[in-house]
């Protein structure tokens, strides 16, 4: 039996598709535990949260079933516009090769 530790969204499905995953484990964000909140508060829409005991996912949404919410976003410290850029490019293009002597990043 495998219970995943602080299961939210991403560790649901793979919840659901293993038979030796029958629990989940799900840490209450709210302050007094007195409601269940959402894991990743209001940074995630549509993130399904326990009722009664269960969590349902909706086979009908794509992907993990939640869209993350973009307004209010921020970096955590300034990038320059050409290292953004640098980095998107390599997202588009696949990663450079690695440094001499590393076979990994």
């Amino acid at each position: 039996m495998v219970i995943p530790h602080g299961s939210s969204v991403y560790s649901y499905h793979l919840q659901t598709a293993f038979a030796a995953c029958p629990v989940a484990e799900f840490l209450n964000q709210d302050p007094d535990s007195a409601k269940i909140v959402p894991y990743f508060g209001a940074m995630l829409e549509g993130e399904p949260l326990p009722e009664n005991g269960s969590v349902v996912l909706d086979a009908a949404k794509s992907g993990f079933g939640v869209t993350l919410v973009r307004e209010g976003l921020r970096r955590p410290y300034e990038r320059p516009a050409e290292e953004s850029e640098a980095n998107a490019a390599q997202n588009r293009n696949g990663l450079p090769d690695p440094p001499l002597g590393f076979g990994f990043y």
